[in-house]
């Protein structure tokens, strides 16, 4: 875990030195402790046990580089390595970045080996750390003390990660350097990936060489020589090695000393502690008191607030809040009494000692001291009520005074002080503003709530008033638009008229003409061939049936103008469907050598619709799709049933191979009169309603008219409609 110390602007790595006991930790860190600092500027903190040396705190300072502004330093600590001492060793391994594992290389310490390499793993563990994110450098210590576990035996009973590896004697530095430098790399790589700064391999391989620059004048530095040791202060082992500790009895004797003193201390600032934790409270409490009464707009909750906050602040029993009425101070607010005795009790002028203090704008405490034999007046009525102690001040603002608050304590609490009065002055001080403040306001919300209501009934007047001129104005918009429409419409039927008329009068035209010419021919020769008056009585008939397509036609404006829709749907059969729709055209088809073929599919047997208008408008579209084919052509009638989002629909489907419609032309064939083509050119027969008049029956029927052509191939026109 990397250790930031932002008042300096560091970034400490810890590194823990671990491994069975009296396996050369602590003197592994002596001496590198000795090496890098020979001027002792900083402390090496030792316990010695009875079996082990142990350092549990060392801070080092080392110039490794910067990360993000902040110094890298090293911090170095060692644990004990007896069983008895685990939960020690646990605590060291807080926040470690890195572990040095110092392994004793005599040959019957292999057990104790694997059992402290298992115990880091736990440790570790027990830190919410998974061993295998730690850094780790092995020391095969104790080189010099023959009998000795083969290093590479060693190596393979406790380094399963296949970490560094270092030959060390502790006593003598050999190699103790080399594996800090190690431990010292991989702590950097691993601190800089935490740090996002792993990224940049070149910024990383700078900072190791920085690293490695600063350590390596201390990895030469060989064994400690006797000028740089203080004799005076030097232990001997049992197995000779060096160490600088003091002794256990004189380490335990100035420890105890210095908890004396270190416990005195204490105490003071203990007690500074508390009175700047007491005037800190003392200050959030006025200031946000103060923050709580300033949006406050009723003068009775900031009474309320006050005696409440009062009372908590000050351990009070009881209080009161007096006001002035009339020049009258009478009780607005009582806690925890019935009646206030500053007020109910008279001084010896006769007046309630409440005036008194009023009277004064004077603060006051109220509080007999032990050695006081009589009490006074104020310290008498406070007492006959059953208290002990009381305060009073004055509720003023803007140099005026509006009353008075009084506090009392009572008997389970220590008598109210110097302290509890600063309190209450400044808190009254507070409410006495934010009072004044609140019946300002409330006077200024009356005023307004007086200006609104008149506003209000001027302005529900004015309301009124315009309420009716916008409904006359809505009515005269409606009129006026209901007559813009009307117009609208006797213009567009009088353009239907003249169109129809104009049309009707070039479609009869025609025929007319034609009979005429046939008849006064068969009436001025009598006598003729039979096969020429078979031709002039052909022409008759064709004449005629043009006439009859031109009726149906005015039919169907007549149906277009008067907006008729379907009043009476039934279920009509296939048979009686079809003979309504396509057997009037047989003669027409048959004529121009058109097949016409009906096929019904998916059960279909009946149609649901209005069969005096769906009918005409199925014959118009096949019709069409007489008069726009090719000789030799197909017409197909295809009825079917069909379901979306589970409702049930009806199509029927007009195939024509004909020659088809342009596509630029496809979005005006329903449009009323429209054919294409000029008007007095080759154009088909008809007024051009029958694709409009479909178009609004398939709509009329609660369904479409879907259209798909293409030049050359054909047209389909598709009635979509309800089944139901």
């Amino acid at each position: 875990m990397v250790q930031f110390d932002n008042r300096f602007r560091q970034i400490k790595l810890k590194v823990v030195y671990y491994g069975p006991a009296l396996g050369g930790k602590t003197t592994s860190l002596q001496y590198i402790h000795w090496a890098m600092d020979p001027k002792r500027r900083t402390q090496l903190y030792s316990i010695n046990t009875a079996n082990d040396r142990t350092i549990f705190f060392d801070l080092m300072s080392l110039s490794l580089g910067k990360i993000r502004g902040h110094q890298l330093t090293m911090q170095l600590c060692t644990v004990p390595g007896q069983v008895q001492y685990n939960a020690t060793r646990k605590a060291v391994l807080s926040g470690v970045d890195a572990v040095v594992f110092i392994a004793d290389s005599q040959l019957d310490q292999e057990q104790a080996n694997i059992e402290s390499r298992k115990n880091l793993e736990t440790n570790l563990r027990a830190n919410g750390v998974a061993p295998e994110t730690i850094p780790v450098v092995y020391q095969l210590n104790k080189q010099d003390l023959p009998p000795l576990t083969p290093n590479g035996d060693l190596n393979r009973l406790i380094n399963h990660d296949l970490a560094p590896v270092f030959p060390t004697t502790a006593t003598t530095g050999v190699g103790v350097m080399e594996a800090f430098a190690a431990i010292t790399s991989l702590a950097l790589e691993a601190v800089a990936d935490k740090l996002g700064a792993g990224y940049s391999p070149r910024a990383l391989d700078r900072l190791q060489e920085q690293a490695r620059r600063s350590l390596e004048p201390f990895i030469k530095a060989g064994p400690p020589g006797p000028s740089a040791i203080d004799e005076s202060s030097v232990i001997r082992t049992e197995t000779g090695d060096t160490v600088w500790p003091l002794p256990e009895d004189q380490l335990i004797q100035q420890a105890v000393q210095a908890n004396f003193e270190m416990t005195d201390l204490n105490v003071s600032l203990d007690s500074v502690r508390q009175q700047l934790e007491r005037k800190v409270e003392v200050l959030e409490t006025i200031g946000e008191f103060g923050s709580a009464l300033g949006s406050a707009r009723d003068p009775e909750e900031v009474l309320e607030r006050l005696l409440e906050s009062t009372r908590e602040q000050l351990g009070a029993a009881a209080g009161a809040a007096l006001l002035f009425d009339n020049a009258t101070l009478s009780p607005r607010r009582m806690v925890g009494m019935d009646q206030d005795p500053l007020l109910s009790f008279p001084s010896t002028m006769g007046v309630p000692l409440a005036y008194e203090i009023v009277n004064a704008k004077r603060p006051t405490l109220i509080a007999r001291e032990a050695t006081d034999i009589e009490p006074t007046e104020l310290e008498y009525a406070v007492e006959e009520a059953g208290f002990t102690s009381a305060v009073a001040a004055p509720l003023v603002a803007r140099d005026e005074v509006l009353g008075l608050v009084t506090l009392y304590g009572g008997p389970e609490r220590l008598a109210l002080d110097e302290e509890a009065l600063g309190l209450a002055v400044a808190m009254v001080s507070s409410a006495g503003l934010a009072y004044a403040n609140a019946v300002n306001w409330n006077r200024v919300e009356n005023v307004n709530k007086d200006l609104e209501r008149q506003v209000a009934e001027r302005t529900s007047e004015l309301q009124e008033t315009i309420d009716e001129v916008q409904h006359l104005n809505a009515d005269l918009r409606s009129q006026h638009l209901l007559l813009r429409r009307a117009y609208h419409d006797l213009e567009e039927v009088d353009r239907l008229k003249h169109e129809l008329l104009s049309r009707i009068s070039h479609e009869l035209r025609t025929p007319v003409t034609s009979i005429r010419s046939a008849a006064t021919i068969l009436e001025r020769y009598t006598e003729m061939a039979p096969e020429e008056g078979s031709r002039f009585v052909t022409i008759i008939r064709e004449g005629t049936q043009r006439l009859a397509d031109v009726i149906e036609g005015i039919v169907q404006a007549s149906t277009l103008a008067a907006g008729t829709v379907p009043a009476d749907k039934t279920d009509v059969p296939l048979k009686d469907f079809f003979k309504h729709a396509a057997t009037p055209l047989m003669a027409a088809a048959e004529k121009k050598g058109v097949a016409i073929h009906v096929q019904a599919r998916g059960g279909v047997e009946t149609v649901f619709c209005d069969l005096d208008t769906m009918g005409p408008a199925v014959r118009a579209v096949i019709k069409n799709g007489i008069e726009f084919n090719h000789d030799g052509g197909e017409v197909k009638i295809e009825v079917a049933s069909t379901v979306v989002d589970d409702v049930p629909w009806t199509t029927i489907s007009v195939h024509d191979t004909g020659v088809g419609i342009p596509e630029e032309d496809l979005p005006h064939v329903s449009e009323v009169f429209w054919q294409g083509g000029d008007l007095m050119t080759e154009k088909p027969a008809g007024v051009g309603l029958g694709l409009t008049i479909a178009t609004r029956v398939a709509e009329a029927h609660g369904g479409r008219l879907e259209l798909q052509s293409q030049v050359d191939e054909g047209t389909v026109a598709r009635f979509v409609i309800p089944a139901r």
